[in-house]
């Protein structure tokens, strides 16, 4: 009798934690990947620090399996992104501390270890991820936009308002134009994210797959209505939210604020949180000189920074060390400043196209 009873409470423990697990709001908080060293396709240990709490762990698309042991003294994981790579792990005790969300593929093991574990799923789609899945499907030619000089920097051939067209990242505004000079509206700058993350993820990026891949997330599921489907970007922002491309906690997202001008940080966060950090390895050093550096970069803390935009520097960086953003002839990024659509299309084609970044000093 005793046994039984001890069992019964084992399963209502279990229920209960399992119900915890679905209820905790899914954050993607700050990505922090440290090192992995992968043997033969086997993940076989994590070298980086403690990553203390509150971060989620990228495994690097080499490993095929995930070893015995590999993942289970980190702490403080609250999501894991697993590519579709790895197919299995050689323990059945993969995790010590259970994050709250796994991020995978339909279908992989990724899925898998989510059910067995009882950690939520959210769906990835079920293609291959990676920079390749940047197709140009779309059409671009001279005249397209009346408001586009063929003479100008941005739209020489093969240049980036053609290559963000092509990739299916930006749209014109609707009545023949782009408005190259305009500036991007934070709206846009989610949307044009939102796109990023899907297609490299095996989405088209159209708003038809956006939907769909709402449709399919467990989180979306969960979600309560708050009325984000009011606007036309209105799936964007669920996507977004849910996918952890923003983080309401350091981006409020009313609808007032999403109709301004993005600044070039927000830009930044936006867009280097859209792709995992292996799809932005480091081709040269960051030297802008009006950011300040994470303080885990060896930066100020943020009440030492006395920036309003600190928790958006690792990014910043990121795309800084990437080649994708470069900085002006002065040696600053002016992040406070806004964007023009002509820069922004500078920016995601160099995302999109890992051939079009730059290891010097150049001006975007």
């Amino acid at each position: 009798m005793i046994q039984k009873g001890n069992d019964a409470m084992k399963k209502i423990i279990t229920l209960i934690l399992s119900l915890a697990m679905l209820l905790i709001p899914t954050v993607r908080p700050m990505a922090y990947t440290g090192g992995f060293r992968v043997e033969n396709g086997v993940l076989v240990e994590y070298t980086g620090m403690d990553m203390g709490s509150g971060n989620e762990l990228e495994i690097p698309s080499s490993a095929e399996v995930i070893g015995s042991a590999a993942l289970n003294y980190i702490r403080g994981i609250t999501s894991v992104y697993i590519p579709s790579s790895v197919t299995g792990a050689q323990d059945e005790y993969v995790f010590g501390n259970k994050p709250s969300a796994i991020y995978g593929h339909t279908g992989t093991f990724a899925q898998e270890l989510a059910e067995r574990e009882g950690i939520r799923f959210i769906t990835l789609g079920s293609g291959v991820s990676g920079c390749g899945n940047f197709v140009r499907e779309r059409e671009y030619t001279d005249g397209m936009f009346s408001d586009v000089d063929k003479n100008a920097w941005y739209a020489r051939e093969n240049g980036p308002v053609a290559a963000a067209v092509e990739l299916g990242l930006m749209d014109g505004m609707g009545d023949g134009t782009f408005l190259p000079q305009g500036q991007l509206r934070l709206c846009e700058a989610i949307v044009i994210a939102c796109r990023l993350h899907n297609i490299y993820h095996g989405g088209s990026g159209e708003q038809e797959n956006i939907l769909t891949w709402l449709t399919q997330s467990a989180a979306a599921q969960q979600k309560d209505n708050d009325g984000t489907g009011e606007e036309w970007y209105g799936p964007y922002l669920e996507y977004a939210l849910i996918y952890g491309i923003v983080q309401d906690f350091y981006m409020k997202t009313d609808g007032q604020s999403l109709s301004r001008p993005a600044t070039r940080a927000e830009m930044a966060y936006l867009l280097g949180r859209a792709l995992p950090l292996e799809a932005l390895p480091e081709i040269r050093q960051s030297a802008l000189n009006d950011v300040p550096l994470p303080f885990w970069d060896g930066g100020p803390s943020k009440s030492e920074s006395e920036v309003d935009y600190y928790y958006y520097v690792e990014y910043i960086h990121r795309l800084a060390r990437a080649g994708v953003v470069t900085g002006y002839e002065d040696g600053g990024f002016h992040p406070e400043d806004s964007i023009t659509r002509a820069e922004t299309a500078t920016i995601v084609s160099r995302i999109a196209s890992p051939e079009l970044r730059v290891d010097i000093a150049a001006g975007s």
